[in-house]
Parts: C-alpha cells; sequence; structure tokens
C-alpha cells in the first residue's frame, strides 16, 4: 500500500475523481478527490495530485499556486463523459494509472 494520500480531481468531483478515489481505495489506496472549488481544501493532506484534464491544472495553479509545491502532479487526461463508478471510466482510470507508474 502506498503511504502516500492521493487526491483526485476533476471539475465537480461527482463522478470522475469520485470514481478513481474509490477505486483506487478499494486497491487499499490511501485516497481522497474533490472538485475544483474545494481543491484548496484538500490540496494541504495529498503528497500526489491527479487531475482529470490539464485544464484542472492551470485553474489550480492560478489559484492556489503554492499548495502545488512540492507534490507530484499527474494527469489523465479523461473528459467529463461518464457517469459514477461507470465500468468503461474504471477500465479507463485504472489503465492510465498503471501507465502513469503509480500503482505498486
Amino acid at each position: 500500500m502506498i503511504k502516500d494520500k492521493i487526491l483526485f480531481i476533476c471539475r465537480s468531483g461527482v463522478n470522475r475523481s469520485r470514481t478513481a478515489s474509490f477505486l483506487l481505495n478499494e486497491l487499499g489506496y490511501n485516497t481522497d478527490y474533490t472538485g475544483l472549488s474545494y481543491a484548496d481544501e484538500k490540496l494541504p493532506d495529498a503528497q500526489i495530485v491527479v487531475f482529470m484534464e490539464s485544464d484542472h491544472i492551470k485553474f489550480v495553479e492560478e489559484f492556489f499556486p503554492e499548495m502545488l509545491k512540492n507534490k507530484k502532479i499527474f494527469c489523465l487526461n479523461i473528459p467529463d463523459n461518464y457517469e459514477f463508478n461507470e465500468p468503461n471510466l474504471r477500465r479507463i482510470i485504472l489503465k492510465k494509472i498503471k501507465n502513469l507508474g503509480l500503482l505498486k
């Protein structure tokens, strides 16, 4: 199990980031999720931050630049086309997370 907390961020924190967090939590990882509007509340506790889209990174860099310092930042590039816990979304997340080398 990775000790570092992984924070997943998407636009609203309802479908993609929540699915990713639940999926990796099921695999034994320490995870959390949020939408952009609450990112500043969740970022301090995370060591690894995984964004769903590159625009989300730009938003956080603009409004909360200090909060990304000393964090490992990744982007999955998953568009907002999925419902929470949709099987295809789970497969895509797992594949992209594995490709990033985040799973042990």
